[in-house]
């Protein structure tokens, strides 16, 4: 049975359209589980009118509260500069809404803990999306497979311990 996940989104620069369209590509692979991208957030209003109609969000608003405050949006996907992380997370799960956040959290160990028990007490979910797309390493192994001169790849297993 499919279940309609309405996604509020804070942001809509490069990082809010990389997140929307990772969401529209989940349809994909979860299928039943699918995305309505129901609000999207940006202090211009001229490029959030823009953003909504390109992307496909049924409605817009310069007030980022609006997304958190919203009874119809079940998460919140904060994709704003770092230094806004930390209020707009907690707001949104203050609100009950689980909340997908760009890195990093927060911008100390004990706000991020502080957002995790939050998260805990109300029963949602809070998540910190980690790219490692533009991280010099790899970049220079992706250069390497491109190159050949590792051969033909058959299986990769790795981790990354910064």
């Amino acid at each position: 049975m499919s279940k309609e996940i309405k996604i509020g989104l804070i942001g809509a620069g490069w990082m809010g359209k990389a997140h929307t369209t990772a969401f529209h590509n989940a349809r994909m692979i979860f299928g039943d589980d699918m995305p309505v991208f129901e609000l999207v957030s940006d202090v211009s209003e001229d490029a959030v009118a823009k953003f909504a109609k390109n992307m496909g969000y049924n409605r817009y608003t310069t007030n980022w509260m609006d997304v958190v405050t919203d009874p119809a949006i079940d998460l919140v996907d904060v994709a704003t500069p770092n230094c806004m992380h930390y209020e707009m997370a907690k707001a949104a799960l203050e609100h009950g809404k689980h909340v997908f956040c760009e890195k990093p959290l927060s911008l100390s160990a004990e706000q991020s803990r502080e957002l995790a028990d939050l998260a805990k007490e109300k029963g949602v979910v809070n998540y910190c999306g980690f790219s490692n797309i533009m991280n010099p390493a790899n970049q220079y192994v992706a250069e390497l497979v491109k190159s050949g001169k590792l051969g033909k790849i058959m299986r990769v297993h790795a981790t990354y311990d910064q």
